[in-house]
């Protein structure tokens, strides 16, 4: 719960960064400056992935407080039903990637206690055993944003 509340707040203020930046990029589209459009439209890619980041954590938070008679009773993580087993890895795959996000370190560290160190090193290094939720190993994984995908926003915020 406590991470929910986090995530909340870094979700609010990420719209608010997310807005304002499609609100700049609309205006540099306006006057002409196509070059610097571009390059904050990279940023504005990057913030929308870990904007979509949150959401998902936010439902694997979810699915953890709803499941939790199921994790206090299996001490295996393969007697867990497979969303529970996937909400379970994809916290612990996040913590290694959200910082901001301090209070996900703890359940990461009680999972690793309940599961193992194995668990935890094959779901944060992405071993081929992982259940890293795809969607979230994604959308935490953007470095550079695609050249279609940031002319695809581009053309989003000029017809808006």
């Amino acid at each position: 719960m406590q991470i929910q509340a986090q995530l909340n707040n870094r979700k609010k203020r990420m719209h608010a960064i997310i807005k304002q930046s499609r609100a700049d990029i609309a205006q540099l589209l306006k006057i002409g400056n196509l070059n610097s459009a571009l390059a904050r439209v990279e940023q504005l890619y990057k913030d929308t992935c870990l904007l979509t980041a949150y959401d998902l954590i936010d439902n694997f938070c979810e699915c953890i407080i709803t499941n939790m008679s199921h994790i206090s009773k299996c001490s295996s993580m393969h007697n867990l039903p497979t969303n529970v087993a996937v909400a379970v890895a994809s916290l612990t795959y996040a913590d290694s990637r959200c910082g901001e996000l301090s209070h996900l370190h703890h359940v990461r560290n009680l999972f690793r206690d309940r599961y193992g160190r194995e668990f935890e090193i094959a779901n944060v290094e992405l071993f081929a055993e992982n259940l890293v939720d795809s969607q979230l190993r994604k959308n935490l994984s953007i470095y550079v944003a695609p050249e279609n995908e940031k002319l695809k926003l581009l053309n989003e915020i000029a017809q808006d």
